[in-house]
């Protein structure tokens, strides 16, 4: 087995079955028999165009635009649409993918990771370019049910942040704008995406909120 050029280990991951981790918590099982068996693995290998195999948290941490971190060869090559892309080889738990473009995904992890404070809204503007109308409305359930919990947290938090951090309330999310991607908003990768239903509820809860600033 090839081995990651990163961190010098096997391609896979271990996974724990929820019966393992609860004998392990608990000491053992409550009907007396061992604890689960030890747990499996997966293959967790990102091959890039060069040869050279990462895992994939191990890309992301040396993660170049268009250079191998391991090699220096140039990974990125021209679409049939004229854009840029990083295909690879994945094998993952979801099987092999070949001539995979991991260049969007890994334009996203490098950007979370400069900014992780805007993770929250990030994830609700993917929930709008799905259509996932739970998702959505349990991420903005919970922003109220935890406003008035985290008021006083949040008030002691703002003097240990030399620089801040975003609000990632209602108000937050409705008015966020995708800075690599063209400044969409939640809105507009609704109407994208033809998703009526998170569109009209997406507007309602905009008309609500003072007019400066809101996009559509």
């Amino acid at each position: 087995m090839s081995i990651c050029v990163a961190c010098q280990k096997p391609l896979e991951v271990e996974l724990e079955p929820e019966e393992y981790e609860e004998d392990v918590q608990m000491g053992g099982s409550s009907s007396g028999k061992a604890p689960a068996a030890a747990p499996e693995t997966v293959p967790d290998d990102v091959q890039l165009n060069c040869g050279c195999h990462f895992h994939w948290d191990c890309l992301l941490e040396a993660y170049q635009i268009t250079e191998c971190p391991s090699c220096g060869k140039n990974i990125a090559s021209t679409s049939p649409t004229g854009t840029q892309q990083v295909l690879c080889t994945l094998n993952n738990e979801g099987g092999l993918q070949e001539n995979l473009d991991i260049l969007p995904l890994l334009t996203e992890e490098s950007y979370l990771k400069a900014y992780p404070n805007e993770r929250k809204c990030r994830a609700f503007l993917e929930f709008c370019r799905e259509g996932d109308m739970q998702a959505i409305v349990g991420m903005l359930q919970g922003d109220n049910e935890d406003s008035d919990e985290d008021e006083d947290e949040d008030e002691e938090m703002a003097d240990d942040d030399a620089e801040g951090s975003a609000d990632v309330g209602i108000d937050a999310l409705l008015r966020y704008q995708d800075p690599i991607g063209e400044m969409q908003s939640g809105l507009h990768a609704a109407v994208q995406a033809q998703s009526r239903e998170v569109a009209w509820l997406l507007l309602l809860l905009a008309s609500n909120l003072p007019a400066a600033g809101v996009s559509a």
